[in-house]
C-alpha cells in the first residue's frame, strides 16, 4: 500500500477520495471488531457515515457495501441484537444521521449536478440512441436507453480489471496518475492473480473481499470516462491485499519444499520489487513534473502574482479561460476577501449547462480564446451583458499567439517543461 504507484500518487496528492477510503476501511474493520465487541459497532457507523460525505463514488458504494455486511454477518448480528440491541440501535441511529441528509441532498438538482455532467446516459447518448431508433425503425425494442445503459455499464465495469488499466498505461486524467505506468508494479500481477484464485476457491471464507471487489467499480462505470483511476478509488486497497495474500501463499508453499529456492524467490522478488519502485520514484519525482505540469494547472501562481504587482497600472485586466476557471486563481493566490468578491458590482457569475460561470468582477474580464480578437479592427466577443473597451488601459493574459495584433508583450509564463503557458501583454 506504501509504495504502488496507485496508493501512492493518490495520498501524497491529499485527494478527499483517498480519505474516504481511510473511514471506509476504519468502517469495515471496527465493524469486524464489533462483532466481538459491541460498542465498536458504533465506531464503525461513524466511519461509514462520514466517508459518504468525503467523495461521491463512496455515496454509491459505501451502503452497497453496509448493506452486504449485514447479509453477509446477518447470523452474528442477529445474536448481538438479542445480547447487546443498545449498541445496534444506536449504531443503526448514527447511520441514518448521516445518510438521509445525504439523500436528501442528492434529490436537490445541486446534488446531482456533477453527476449530470458525467453520467453515460447524458443528453449527447440520448440524442444517439433517438437517431438510431429513427435509423433502425425495425430494432427500436431493442435500442432503448435501458439496453443501451445495461451495455455501457457492464463494459464500464469490466474495464476496472484490464490489464492494460492496472499494470501498463493506467489513466488518461494526468493529474491523478502518471501517464503511460500502470497503477500496480507488474512484479506484482501473478501474485495478484494466485490471490484472486485463492479468494474464489475459498468464497465463504473470503466472501467479504469478493463482494468488496464485485462492488467497487459500480460507482465509476455510472460515468463516462472510465476506467478513471479516482472515481474507482474505491477498489482500494483491495489490490495490495489480495496481492500480499497471493505472495505469502506462494512463498509458504515454496518454502515448505525447498528453503533455498524459497530465500532465492524472496531476495530476487525483494530486488525486483525495489527497481520498480525506484524507476517509479524517479519518474514522478523528476520528470513527471516537469513533463506534465500542465496537468496541474501549472502557471496560475506566478501570472496572479505578476498581476498584484502591476495591479493598480491598469484600468481593466482580461485572462484567457483556456486552462480552466481563472478567478479561482487569483481568489486563492491573492488572498481575495471573500465577502468583497462576492458583493463586487461587477461580478458577472451565472448558471449555463449545469455550471455556474464567471465572467467578470472588480476589474477583471474571464474571456475564451475565441473571444479575443486575432486581426485589426475585429471586435471583442463577450457571451454576456459586459462590454469590452480596450481604449482603456489594459492587461491582457492570454494563451501562447492568441492576442491582438499590435499588443506590446511584458512577460511570458512557462510550463516546466518549456512550453509557453501565457503570454502577458498591454494595450
Amino acid at each position: 500500500v506504501a509504495i504502488e504507484p496507485w496508493t501512492f500518487f493518490l495520498s501524497r496528492g491529499a485527494f478527499e477520495a483517498i480519505f474516504s477510503i481511510v473511514l471506509i476501511v476504519g468502517g469495515v474493520y471496527f465493524f469486524l471488531e464489533g462483532l466481538k465487541s459491541h460498542i465498536l459497532l458504533i465506531v464503525s457507523a461513524f466511519f461509514f457515515g462520514l466517508s459518504v460525505w468525503t467523495y461521491n463514488s463512496a455515496r454509491v458504494f459505501v451502503p452497497l457495501l453496509f448493506l452486504s455486511l449485514i447479509v453477509i454477518y446477518k447470523n452474528q448480528l442477529a445474536e448481538l441484537w438479542n445480547k447487546q440491541n443498545k449498541s445496534m440501535f444506536l449504531s443503526g441511529l448514527v447511520i441514518l444521521l448521516f445518510t438521509v441528509p445525504m439523500f436528501f441532498q442528492l434529490l436537490q438538482p445541486e446534488g446531482h449536478a456533477r453527476f449530470s455532467n458525467l453520467t453515460i446516459l447524458n443528453e449527447g447518448a440520448i440524442a444517439a440512441i433517438e437517431q438510431s431508433q429513427n435509423q433502425y425503425p425495425e430494432f427500436r425494442p431493442f435500442i432503448n436507453r435501458y439496453t443501451y445503459f445495461l451495455l455501457e455499464f457492464t463494459k464500464n465495469w469490466i474495464t476496472h480489471f484490464s490489464p492494460n488499466f492496472l499494470f501498463f498505461t493506467g489513466g488518461t486524467h494526468y493529474q491523478f496518475s502518471i501517464p503511460n505506468h500502470g497503477l500496480l508494479y507488474l512484479v506484482n500481477l501473478p501474485f495478484l492473480l494466485i490471490g484472486i484464485i485463492l479468494l474464489f476457491k475459498n468464497y465463504k471464507k473470503y466472501k467479504l473481499l469478493l463482494v468488496w471487489l464485485f462492488l467497487a467499480p459500480i460507482a465509476g462505470s455510472l460515468t463516462r470516462d472510465v476506467p478513471h483511476v479516482l472515481r474507482s478509488v474505491v477498489m482500494l486497497p483491495l489490490p495490495m491485499m489480495i496481492t500480499a495474500f497471493g505472495l505469502y501463499r506462494f512463498f509458504r508453499f515454496i518454502k515448505n519444499r525447498n528453503r533455498i529456492l524459497f530465500t532465492t524467490g524472496i531476495i530476487t522478488y525483494v530486488v525486483v520489487l525495489t527497481i520498480f519502485s525506484a524507476l517509479y520514484l524517479r519518474n514522478y519525482f523528476y520528470i513527471y513534473p516537469g513533463q506534465y505540469s500542465q496537468a496541474w494547472q501549472y502557471g496560475y501562481k506566478q501570472t496572479v502574482e505578476y498581476i498584484k504587482q502591476h495591479y493598480g497600472e491598469y484600468d481593466q485586466i482580461i485572462m484567457t479561460k483556456k486552462y480552466g476557471e481563472p478567478h479561482e486563481f487569483i481568489l486563492f493566490y491573492w488572498t481575495w476577501d471573500p465577502v468583497k468578491y462576492r458583493n463586487n458590482p461587477k461580478l458577472v457569475r451565472y448558471s449555463q449547462s449545469n455550471w455556474l460561470w464567471v465572467d467578470s468582477f472588480d476589474k477583471f474580464y474571464f474571456v475564451n480564446d475565441w473571444e479575443i480578437p486575432k486581426n485589426i479592427n475585429e471586435e471583442w466577443k463577450t457571451e454576456k451583458d459586459f462590454q469590452i473597451d480596450v481604449s482603456n488601459k489594459t492587461l491582457l493574459v492570454t494563451s501562447p499567439k492568441s492576442y491582438p495584433p499590435g499588443w506590446k508583450k511584458l512577460e511570458t509564463i512557462y510550463f516546466l517543461n518549456g512550453d509557453i503557458a501565457f503570454e502577458i501583454l498591454e494595450n
